[in-house]
């Protein structure tokens, strides 16, 4: 029996992701918080799928301690065309 992880992990490598040319991810990368962790976690998939994703750490903006180095070589551009934001709601005004 497949665990529910490699259940995700053999399905997403049989999907076609080949439409993105890469994603950009933006969000509370270093974040101890639920929103950073879930961050944290799409990278890890989409990084197990094969695609090319530029990180861009948003964690200055909450209060939540911002010590989890799970990721490094963070961007400060956007290269990629396809973009997943994870930030709450209330700071998007910021991030724009």
């Amino acid at each position: 029996m497949l665990s529910r992880d490699r259940l995700f992990l053999k399905s997403a490598n049989q999907s076609d992701l080949s439409i993105f040319s890469g994603i950009n991810i933006s969000g509370y990368l270093t974040a101890e918080s639920g929103v950073g962790q879930a961050a944290r976690g799409y990278v890890t998939a989409l990084k197990m799928c094969g695609q090319e994703l530029a990180l861009l750490d948003f964690s200055a903006y909450v209060p939540s301690r911002r010590e989890d180095y799970t990721l490094n070589n963070f961007s400060l551009d956007n290269p990629h065309p396809t973009n997943l934001v994870c930030i709450n709601a209330q700071e998007l005004p910021n991030f724009l």
